[in-house]
């Protein structure tokens, strides 16, 4: 296990058209790699991330950050769009810099339709209206199951974007068929935003008083102090009560 995590923590992946560019075309689906240097960059969730672009028909990964006084001038990077449960299960430290958390799962209910909300970090590639461009990354995959379920990958709730779980419901809301108007999907996401704050502080609360025994500077006390914190500055700015 802990050889896994130290190897599966620093992997990086290469995808078909970096196999081809490679002339690895016999090679089926994807291959992990490690890249020795790369991996001693640190994150840091302001940075850019990596990107992967073709130089002369060669796959290559560029970073692009400028070092700071207040880091020392150290050159960091942001390994993803990762909140602090993803940095510590994955990467052993809770990332306190990090202003949003994925929601727990859980299910969501609007009239007789159910949502699953899974906590599954895909993104939609669907085709989205020019207004809802900026919130690429908190679009969720939505699989209806029937006409009174739907599953959904994820709701990412943000202290810096906070009306972006709003957005996002909205945006549900209307795609599933479930408003008919403006005000009916008003008050539908409203009760939505509702479920999804009780649900989430009372999934972290519990979560909270499981690790209360431990020491404050321990990770988990760390991460249930954090993700309370930030569902509170959501709640407060939704002008949801507790």
């Amino acid at each position: 296990l802990l050889v896994d995590s130290f190897i599966g923590s620093r992997q990086f992946g290469l995808r078909k058209q970096h196999l081809q560019a490679l002339d690895m075309r016999g090679v089926q689906g994807s291959r992990t790699v490690l890249f020795p240097v790369i991996d001693c960059l640190n994150h840091h969730l302001d940075a850019d991330g990596f990107t992967t672009p073709a130089d002369g028909g060669e796959p290559i990964m560029r970073t692009f950050h400028q070092p700071s006084d207040k880091n020392n001038g150290e050159l960091l990077v942001r390994y993803n769009h990762y909140d602090a449960v993803d940095t510590l299960l994955g990467y052993g430290f809770v990332d306190v810099t990090s202003h949003w958390i994925t929601s727990v799962p859980m299910t969501l209910v609007v009239g007789n339709h159910h949502i699953e909300v899974k906590s599954n970090k895909a993104i939609s590639e669907s085709s989205l209206p020019f207004d809802l461009a900026d919130l690429r990354e908190y679009i969720p995959i939505v699989a209806p199951q029937s006409h009174t379920l739907t599953r959904i990958t994820k709701l990412m709730l943000c202290a810096h974007k906070p009306f972006s779980l709003r957005r996002v419901l909205t945006y549900l809301v209307y795609q599933l068929g479930l408003a008919h108007t403006s005000l009916v999907a008003q008050q539908q996401v409203a009760a939505l935003e509702q479920q999804v704050i009780e649900q989430n502080r009372a999934w972290w609360q519990a979560f909270a008083t499981d690790v209360a025994h431990l020491p404050a500077s321990h990770p988990a006390q760390q991460l249930g102090q954090h993700s309370l914190g930030l569902i509170e500055r959501v709640a407060q700015q939704l002008d949801i009560a507790h």
